[in-house]
């Protein structure tokens, strides 16, 4: 009896460990699945977004061109919201590059846990007051890649009108979940961050403008 007893519970034990290895590689399988569908989706709204912007990419001004009457309305109002575009019914700012990861990303306007499906998210901020910040989930396809950038590396964000916006990586760091005023009232002219692996801290990516208008200015 004992020993029939026995290899009753290593049965029980066998089918419970194949039920939670399956449930494991469905999780896994799922995950796998997700991430491929936000970085087909990321691309093809940046594809949108290029073919919308077409050939009309406009460095960020100089100084010396202050005095001229055609200076684009963020330099003028620089509190101006982001234009947005729909692509696939998707409220979109811009677009992000990284050319060091070979990566580019549509941005959506609005952070929420349905559009980080899609695509990285404003998070807070614009270019035009230097204060940016972008999230995206912890996707391969998305920002897992983050972690590889370095000191001195180039971000650029393009925004709806074709104003380009250059940017040097300066540091990265990890950040606790309820750290958000660290978020977003810091010195960086851009950041990005994702969750840790284990989604108990985030992990952050500072920049700094590297064209010639890092400082905000405001024509009266």
């Amino acid at each position: 009896m004992k020993a029939r007893s026995r290899k009753i519970q290593g049965n029980i034990l066998i089918v419970i460990g194949v039920v939670l290895l399956a449930a494991a590689l469905f999780i896994v399988a799922r995950n796998v699945r997700d991430d491929m569908q936000a970085g087909s989706a990321s691309d093809q709204m940046a594809s949108e977004i290029h073919a919308n912007i077409g050939d009309k990419l406009t460095p960020a001004y100089s100084p010396g061109d202050i005095d001229l009457i055609d200076l684009p309305p963020y330099v003028k109002f620089p509190g101006m919201e982001l234009p947005v575009g729909k692509i696939d019914g998707m409220e979109c700012v811009g677009i992000l590059q990284l050319p060091t990861l070979d990566k580019e990303f549509a941005i959506i306007s609005e952070l929420t846990m349905d559009n980080l499906g899609y695509a990285p998210c404003r998070y807070h901020g614009t270019p035009y007051m230097n204060n940016l910040v972008i999230a995206a989930h912890n996707f391969y396809s998305h920002f897992t890649q983050i972690r590889n950038l370095e000191q001195g590396d180039k971000v650029t964000f393009i925004d709806m009108d074709g104003n380009v916006f250059d940017y040097t990586v300066e540091m990265n760091e990890v950040l606790d979940p309820y750290e958000v005023d660290k978020m977003i009232n810091s010195e960086w002219d851009l950041s990005l961050f994702t969750c840790t692996f284990d989604s108990a801290s985030r992990y952050t990516v500072r920049c700094m403008r590297s064209d010639s208008t890092a400082t905000v200015v405001t024509l009266e």
